[in-house]
């Protein structure tokens, strides 16, 4: 890390890739810490085009530079999101077993997902956002998903998320 000081302070750089920058800016009288900056252009004199400015949030900070830096990059939300539809698009009558072996999750993570573990271990119910119990679910034969997004709108759907 590189701290460099400015007429208005102490800028600590902490990660830089291509036009961005993420850096701590402290007060300049004090030099207590004052917020974190995702800075684009920034320049050696510690001047910047444009920023986002997160007080003291280094978790979205660190996300902002991501989302800007790293093309591939999924936010842990998204990631959440998806492990969610999947653990509840899953329809089987094994799936207590799935649940507790394959997935090894545990009692923090299945309540986590909102699974409900009924006492007829091989058929699990799980929870909509409201608590309520949804059965698994169901689907007529004639409904085609021509692909995984289709599939996945329909789960949201049918799951009303």
């Amino acid at each position: 890390m590189k701290t460099i000081q400015t007429e208005n302070g102490l800028q600590t750089i902490i990660m830089q890739k291509g036009d961005y920058t993420l850096l701590a800016k402290y007060y300049h009288k004090t030099g207590e810490f004052h917020e974190y900056v995702v800075a684009c252009g920034y320049r050696e004199n510690g001047s910047w085009w444009h920023g986002s400015y997160f007080g003291n949030d280094i978790m979205d900070a660190i996300y902002n530079f991501k989302m800007k830096t790293e093309q591939n990059y999924i936010p842990r939300e998204r990631l959440e999101e998806l492990a969610t539809i999947a653990i509840h698009a899953l329809v089987d009558e094994d799936i207590y077993e799935y649940y507790e072996s394959d997935l090894a999750l545990e009692e923090n993570e299945i309540e986590y997902f909102g699974i409900e573990i009924n006492n007829n271990p091989s058929h699990p119910s799980t929870k909509d956002d409201s608590g309520m119990i949804v059965d698994d679910i169901m689907w007529d034969e004639d409904e085609i998903f021509h692909d995984d997004s289709e599939l996945v709108e329909f789960v949201r759907k049918r799951q009303g998320w």
